[in-house]
């Protein structure tokens, strides 16, 4: 008796093609995975270059005994600003130059009008208007709240009061292009 040669099937026979498109997309995934992990890395260590530096001069040339956190202004320059603690509670604004390392201005916050009542200010001003952030700036040699909306019309704006007594310093709108 003669027997034929075939092969066996099964279900979970894959056929070779697909075992390696299967292989080529998880490694290429893993792959992608650790590029966007280093690439993360690399924009938010250059985001935050310097704020240790800035920290410590905060530290060293302020009455601060503490910081509570540091962000960037980019205006004319890129200003670090140190929001300081003394005694564990809330103490100052520093504004420290990311170039030159220099103090520039520092400003109790005590004396500062708080993010909460510039908002309030601001929303008696514009009705109709979408805030899209608050954030703290400097410009000028002057310590400022930078508000960022979208007002009736459309249009993008930044408006800028001055952190030690909410009067307003600048505006500035953008239209959309669509």
């Amino acid at each position: 008796m003669k027997m034929i040669n075939t092969k066996q099937s099964s279900r979970f026979i894959v056929p070779n093609w697909v075992k390696w498109v299967s292989g080529g997309l998880v490694l290429s995934a893993m792959m992608l995975l650790i590029f966007l992990g280093w690439f993360f890395h690399s924009v938010n260590e250059k985001r935050t270059s310097g704020f240790a530096q800035s920290e410590n001069i905060a530290l060293e040339q302020t009455e601060i005994t503490g910081v509570e956190s540091v962000e960037a202004y980019n205006g004319g320059d890129v200003i670090h600003i140190v929001k300081g603690l003394k005694d564990g509670q809330p103490s100052q604004y520093v504004f420290v130059s990311a170039s030159s390392g220099e103090v520039l201005d520092t400003l109790p916050r005590q004396e500062a009008v708080s993010e909460s009542g510039m908002v309030d200010q601001w929303k008696q001003s514009c009705d109709g208007c979408q805030l899209e952030g608050s954030r703290l700036a400097y410009e000028d040699d002057l310590p400022l709240w930078e508000l960022t909306y979208e007002d009736a019309s459309g249009r993008y704006v930044f408006i800028y009061y001055e952190l030690s007594n909410g009067d307003h310093y600048q505006t500035l709108s953008f239209k959309k292009a669509i």
